[in-house]
């Protein structure tokens, strides 16, 4: 009753680059020595530049988005802290620092008519945080005694993570983003456990399992500490109300199948193929059981520049430095593409590919089936892929 997903969210941030040249000159010089004769003396010297442009750079983000009813007007932020998992002296020296800020907290709370209020443990204050939490009593029913403890033993222990995780409170929605999930995939594909060797690829398979179990886990584990979480499950869940949901399937697939398909179905006009491709899915509307998403593509042209920076020489000249950068132009596109839960295995899949080449870019991942709308009589497609994917006595 209480949803989680792991999203994996693929950024881009536009902003200054720098890039960099060089340029050797030479030169000879004349001299005299003291008998009279004349010669040539040869020098070098490598000049450089440098200029800013701005350049798209890109970075993805991997947390879990957990769902809870539970203190539901609570909000609140805590980053991991670096003495989380010190000892003795080490340990009694960060709490007796952070307590001093937090009590500086409590006092300024106190003249300007704040709410914060240490909650009596210490360590927990110190090491969780989420000082700029925003409902004390909230805050108390969600970390009791018990979850103060619970959360603790985790983050004072050092294996396999300790302390790495962000977790960000926003009323009834909860997020868990850890250092060990950055560098983890959870969608690997199924190519990765293939091969000639059986033994190895056992081996490759169990320990990817026992890895995805130990990461997913501890990313659970902040929240696992909380025992009113556990309680709590939403009133849909537990009396089976109708969520009237706007699509048959989440926008985090319809941008999972996206994002899997061939990327060209999507790059605008001129758009670098080195560059990722970022997709944005939104919902036009239900086609019975297909959901048709329209899909914002953008990515950049590259076109290569050339700046020419005047630098000094020892020989007293100035001297053209070459630079080379990169000028990007934004390029968006649009494509509308279905999405809908047809089941079945990937062998059962290709065994139908031949019923499906009229589809455009068909993509079968998981029990769901993603394809470009570019039919005239698109109100015939979920229907037709019915009769594709159902037996005939569901059909009726």
């Amino acid at each position: 009753g209480n949803p989680f997903i792991l999203e994996k969210v693929l950024q881009t941030e536009y902003g200054p680059k720098t890039y960099h040249g060089s340029r050797v000159v030479t030169w000879t010089t004349t001299h005299v020595d003291s008998k009279g004769n004349t010669y040539t003396e040869t020098h070098s010297e490598t000049l450089h530049a440098s200029v800013e442009h701005d350049a798209p750079f890109y970075y993805t983000n991997t947390r879990l988005i957990y769902g809870n009813e539970a203190a539901p007007h609570l909000s609140f932020s805590r980053r991991p802290h670096p003495q989380s998992s010190s000892e003795g002296k080490d340990r009694e020296k960060a709490i007796k620092k952070g307590m001093k800020d937090i009590n500086k907290m409590a006092e300024k709370a106190i003249t300007s008519g704040g709410s914060f209020t240490p909650t009596g443990n210490d360590a927990f204050d110190v090491f969780f945080g989420a000082n700029d939490r925003d409902n004390e009593v909230e805050f108390r029913l969600l970390f009791t005694p018990l979850a103060q403890a619970n959360m603790m033993e985790l983050l004072s222990d050092p294996n396999p993570f300790g302390d790495d995780f962000i977790m960000v409170k926003n009323k009834m929605v909860n997020s868990i983003a850890s250092r060990h999930s950055q560098n983890f995939d959870y969608l690997v594909a199924p190519s990765f456990f293939r091969g000639y060797d059986h033994a190895r690829m056992k081996e490759i398979f169990v320990s990817y399992c026992d890895d995805y179990i130990r990461n997913l886990f501890f990313d659970l584990a902040p929240l696992l500490s909380i025992p009113l979480y556990q309680m709590h499950k939403s009133k849909e869940y537990i009396y089976d109300e109708d969520r009237g949901f706007r699509s048959n399937i989440t926008s985090y697939e319809h941008e999972v199948m996206a994002n899997s398909m061939d990327q060209d179905l999507f790059a605008p006009a001129g758009a670098s193929a080195s560059l990722p491709l970022l997709l944005k899915a939104t919902l036009e509307k239900k086609d019975g059981k297909t959901d048709k998403v329209n899909i914002h593509a953008f990515s950049y042209i590259e076109t290569p520049r050339v700046d020419y920076v005047p630098v000094l020489c020892r020989n007293g000249h100035y001297y053209d430095v070459p630079v080379e950068w990169t000028q990007y132009d934004r390029v968006d596109s649009d494509a509308a593409i279905g999405v809908k839960q047809v089941g079945g295995s990937e062998a059962e899949y290709r065994a139908k590919q031949e019923q499906l080449k009229d589809l455009a870019g068909a993509y079968f991942q998981r029990g769901l089936l993603a394809f470009l709308y570019v039919s005239a009589a698109e109100d015939m497609l979920d229907k037709k892929i019915d009769t594709i994917f159902l037996p005939s006595e569901k059909l009726g």
